[in-house]
């Protein structure tokens, strides 16, 4: 795992641990923040319902928002997230 990687891991932990529910992720991002919020998830830690999670998108002319969606919650692993 990267510096980076570890880094984002320990803030996401820290936040998690301190009661912060909003994410906001980046394709940069997204894979670590999911992996540390899904293994909360799967401890019982907390629940998906009590977290907002954001990512971005970035559309090509082709594209339909509907699939970009779709393909950022599953690189994040979530069942649902918001694109802006």
């Amino acid at each position: 795992m990267s510096d980076d990687a570890t880094t984002i891991e320990e803030a996401v932990e820290i936040g998690l641990s301190a009661g912060y529910r909003h994410f906001d992720t980046t394709s940069h991002n997204d894979k670590t923040i999911g992996r540390v919020i899904n293994e909360w998830i799967q401890k019982g830690k907390i629940k998906r319902q009590e977290l907002f999670v954001v990512s971005k998108v970035r559309m090509t002319f082709e594209q339909s928002v509907v699939n970009i969606e779709c393909k950022n919650c599953v690189l994040i692993k979530m069942e649902n997230c918001s694109c802006l």
